[in-house]
């Protein structure tokens, strides 16, 4: 052990001795005028330094310029350049730093410079250069460095610290293999167009990939084993050269603003967190892959502005959305394009075609959205998985066009424009909104099917001019109504669960058409100045108009025993009004059925047209006795009288009466026998009407503000007997001779010119 560590001491000694021999043996070289590098008339001593410096220390005074003639390499961790004053390359002549150190303040022009793993820099000058090598394990930088050319990162790192600013100037590359480029407290000047160029082994992108002005990309691993992983988003704006080698977004996205050229076997590799966006001017050369078992992304998107195209060559799954804004994206090669449960495709002016043997999955729950001007949905529609759709264009009048039948298992949203049907069916099955500016475009040879679980939260609005089904079908399963915004008209009609609200709009059933389902529960309700149109023609059975209101069901049927085939209408609404559609309300008093059916036709031809009236128990009000009703017609100013009857019940829960050859239209009502309807208003008041029944001669009492007419009207309107009384201010009492009429029921109508009142008599 005593002979080992003597011997060790020995190699100490000598190795000690070596080095204060190497330092003893170094030289200074140093410049004292303008001149070669290679002359020795440029340095003190007349000597020059030679092109290997292993241990010498070189100095470049102030004031002083020295031409780099020849290739000058430190070889040596002692040897040591600086450069006060300024080092400019005669032509392609470097300077190469394996091992040794830069230093000064001075300028340097150079057409290459190199650094090894043991060359260090600490210059804080100006350097200029147009090829800048890098090996160094750890290279700082502390001076203002312009890169010409190539800043090529073989090994170590290159950081820029503080004060320093290293800049690419237009066209320059940074080619990185296994080194790399960072910031600390420094600026990476990119805003020049540059490119960055990608080999050797494994590796993640860094500051390079940060600048605006990053122009084209270049990918050239070892193998298409190796990756390069983004470390944040790109954007390439020039040509994005994919040639060996895998790319992994890592969860950010990638936009591609040139063109994207690739060899085969490359890919990239996605999650459910990365994205890449096409944001060209022209189609791109080459397709797009995704490597197996990462090929999801978070959002596609292509927004070529000419309108070209983009190829997916492998199986990609749009986690997220797929932005087709303007563009197509087309899948070859035998690829599956899937839309995962959740994602969504929006579509403005672009669009998505299957190539041949290629498949779009939409088995999972996804939503559409329409974007743009006018277009024909797609093959994005048409997957079993479609959920909600939207409509979302640039006007009221643009379309969407259906190119198959639509199932809408979500939400159909018509914001803006139309959806047109294009001579195929829409089944709503969930909910359904619109804009202001959005419509359906119906056609003669469409079915709309409302399918839903719920009522739908808003009106189904119809295109003027586009206002036509074959069939609409209502089966909403809680049983609530649509709401229908616009008129509209239908070959049929089917209520399988629920029915359709009018309010203000016209529903038009053709002549061939039909209503079916109809009941108690499904109905046409109408709330406002809508009706329901139908065909009634001669001799035919009675034609049903299914109607009702918010409160109940009131349907009416009605034939024709003479005149001409026809379109007729009818509106409802709750009350029996003194005045047919005004006046004094007299179900709020009178044994009536609380409702007025208004029937009009097209045409003014002579006809008589027989009447059945249904309602609900529910609409019976004030001891309304259906023993002894009847259905009185508004006409000549006044409700008149007819046959009183029994109501039937039908098997459909409800009541009816019939009224035969009526020959003129208007509002009409069931009362009893014991309703009076009409009006009091205090300018005009009518009592003491006595006996009732009267034999000979009748009383009654009056005060008016106004003069009255007073008319006698038999039970078929036909006035008999009429006088006008001047205006009295005060109750007055007057007779009425009833001795030579004939024995029956009378209306006496006072009328003034605001005011009705009308009262019922019985003559023995």
């Amino acid at each position: 052990m005593k002979k080992i560590i003597t011997h060790f001491k020995t190699i100490c000694f000598f190795a000690a001795m070596s080095v204060v021999a190497t330092v003893a043996n170094a030289a200074t070289y140093t410049a004292t005028v303008s001149g070669n590098w290679s002359s020795s008339a440029t340095w003190s001593g007349g000597v020059a330094p030679g092109n290997n410096i292993t241990l010498d220390n070189i100095i470049i005074p102030g004031s002083v310029n020295v031409i780099l003639d020849e290739h000058v390499t430190l070889n040596g961790v002692l040897a040591s350049l600086d450069v006060s004053g300024s080092l400019v390359s005669a032509t392609t002549d470097s300077l190469e730093i394996t091992s040794g150190a830069l230093t000064g303040n001075g300028s340097m022009t150079l057409e290459y410079l190199s650094f090894g793993t043991l060359g260090t820099m600490t210059f804080t000058g100006s350097l200029d250069v147009n090829t800048m090598d890098n090996s160094s394990l750890s290279l700082s930088l502390a001076s203002n460095v312009q890169i010409n050319d190539t800043l090529f990162l073989q090994s170590g790192s290159v950081t820029i610290g503080t004060g320093a600013n290293l800049t690419l100037a237009s066209s320059s590359n940074i080619k990185i293999d296994n080194g790399s480029i960072v910031t600390s407290g420094g600026i990476l000047s990119s805003s020049n167009s540059y490119n960055v160029i990608y080999i050797g082994a494994s590796k993640s992108s860094g500051v390079e990939l940060n600048g605006t002005g990053l122009s084209n990309i270049y990918v050239q691993m070892n193998n298409n084993t190796q990756m390069l992983t983004l470390m944040t988003d790109v954007t390439s704006n020039g040509i994005f050269y994919h040639q060996i080698g895998n790319v992994v977004l890592n969860g950010y996205t990638l936009t591609l603003k040139g063109d994207y050229i690739s060899n085969s076997g490359v890919a990239f590799n996605g999650s459910a967190t990365s994205s890449i966006v096409v944001n060209s001017t022209n189609s791109l050369t080459n397709s797009i892959n995704f490597a197996t078992g990462a090929n999801t992304v978070d959002q596609f998107e292509v927004n070529i502005t000419s309108g070209g195209n983009v190829n997916v060559g492998g199986d990609l799954n749009i986690g997220g959305k797929l932005l087709l804004t303007k563009g197509t994206v087309t899948v070859v090669n035998s690829s599956t394009l899937t839309a995962v449960a959740t994602s969504e495709i929006e579509r403005d002016s672009g669009s998505l075609v299957i190539g041949s043997g290629s498949a779009f999955d939409g088995s999972a729950s996804y939503d559409v959205s329409y974007y743009g001007t006018s277009k024909t949905m797609d093959i994005e529609s048409s997957g079993a998985g479609l959920n909600s759709v939207m409509i979302d264009l640039d006007a009221a009048s643009d379309s969407l066009n259906l190119y198959t039948d639509l199932d809408v298992a979500g939400t159909l949203n018509i914001n803006s424009g139309g959806l047109d049907l294009s001579g195929y069916d829409l089944d709503i099955q969930g909910g359904y909104s619109a804009g202001v500016d959005g419509s359906i475009r119906g056609d003669a040879q469409s079915d709309l099917t409302v399918s839903s679980a719920t009522q739908l939260s808003d009106t189904l609005k119809f295109y003027n001019g586009h206002d036509e089904l074959n069939t609409l079908t209502v089966n909403v399963t809680d049983g609530s109504f649509v709401v229908v915004g616009s008129s509209l008209t239908l070959e049929n009609l089917s209520l399988i669960s629920g029915g359709l609200t009018l309010n203000n709009n016209n529903l038009t059933i053709n002549s061939t058409g039909s209503i079916t389902g109809n009941d108690v529960n499904n109905y046409i309700r109408i709330n406002g100045t809508g009706s329901l149109v139908r065909t009634v023609a001669v001799s035919s059975p009675y034609v049903e108009f299914p109607v009702g209101n918010n409160i109940n069901y009131s349907p009416v049927s009605i034939q024709q025993s003479s005149g001409v085939s026809d379109k007729f209408s009818v509106n409802i609404k709750n009350g029996v009004w003194s005045m047919g559609a005004s006046g004094f309300n007299s179900a709020n008093t009178e044994s009536v059925v609380n409702r007025t059916w208004n029937i009009s036709r097209t045409l003014t031809s002579a006809t008589s047209v027989n009447l059945k009236m249904e309602w609900v128990a529910a609409a019976e009000v004030n001891g309304f006795d259906r023993t002894k009703s009847y259905i009185s017609h508004y006409t000549s100013g006044a409700w008149d009288m007819s046959t009183a009857a029994n109501a039937t019940l039908t098997g459909g829960g409800t009541y009816q009466i019939t009224r035969t050859g009526i020959t003129s239209l208007s509002p009409f009502a069931v009362v009893d026998t014991s309703a009076h309807v009409g009006i009091e208003e205090s300018e005009l008041s009518v009592s003491g009407v006595y006996p009732n029944p009267v034999k000979d001669q009748l009383t009654y009492s009056i005060n008016t503000a106004q003069p009255v007419l007073v008319e006698l009207m038999d039970i078929t309107g036909n006035i008999i007997y009429s006088e006008r009384l001047a205006a009295t201010g005060v109750v007055t009492t007057k007779t009425l001779d009833f001795s030579t009429i004939p024995s029956g029921i009378y209306m006496i109508r006072f009328n003034t010119t605001t005011n009705q009142v009308v009262k019922r008599v019985t003559r023995l």
